[in-house]
């Protein structure tokens, strides 16, 4: 889940997945605070901050802390998942005002990143962009298509969206061969003609999602 977005999102997510549990990071604080401020909440939170409270005054306890999970056993689960199981929940925009939730298994998430290798040939020379946000479907072309070939994952501050010529900066100074985003950050790129003064070099720049078309940067 993205922790930016609003409460009454986060709680609709939460509430279709039936959720349990909620891990979450320190920054996270904050939407953690909206959502236990939620009294109509159907789910029980535990989080990682001790002396939390919901809106019952009940007390929150961390389920687990930072010094057990590096002090745990990093033997290999004998567990094994199907390739018809659940990787992730995929949430759509909400544009009906409802997020939808899709449930993509091991198997789409297999075919898809094997797929994305082979047909932008990617290999193990080329840099490639990490700028999708964690809960968008194209980070997981992102990491794993990246992982599997052998190839270098670059993650771009989200930041760097709101600059142009930052964003020019990061791609040469990174070296990157391959650029995955929504058309939308390569049309701010180009109306502010932030590849002017030297140019960019690309094997591959992939757009995803629909929009009009324009001048990609040089």
């Amino acid at each position: 889940m993205d922790p930016a977005s609003p409460a009454a999102r986060l709680r609709k997510i939460v509430e279709s997945c039936e959720s349990k549990w909620v891990l979450a990071s320190e920054t996270a604080t904050s939407a953690i605070d909206q959502l236990l401020g939620l009294p109509d909440l159907k789910v029980q939170f535990r989080v990682g901050s001790v002396g939390r409270k919901d809106t019952a005054g009940n007390n929150f306890t961390p389920a687990f802390r930072r010094d057990e999970v590096t002090s745990h056993d990093d033997h290999p689960s004998s567990f094994l998942n199907s390739s018809n199981d659940a990787a992730h929940i995929l949430f759509t925009s909400g544009s009906t005002g409802i997020p939808k939730g899709v449930v993509i298994t091991h198997a789409n998430v297999t075919h898809f990143v094997q797929w994305g290798v082979r047909y932008f040939d990617i290999g193990q020379n080329d840099r490639n962009s990490g700028h999708s946000p964690l809960q968008f479907d194209l980070s997981t072309f992102d990491i794993y298509g990246t992982l599997s070939a052998g190839a270098q994952l670059f993650l771009v501050a989200p930041e760097l969206n709101l600059v142009p010529g930052k964003v020019a900066d990061f791609i040469r100074a990174s070296e990157l061969t391959q650029w995955f985003s929504a058309p939308a950050i390569l049309n701010h790129m180009a109306k502010f003609d932030a590849s002017s003064e030297k140019r960019i070099f690309l094997s591959s720049s992939v757009c995803c999602g629909a929009a009009k078309s324009f001048p990609l940067p040089h």
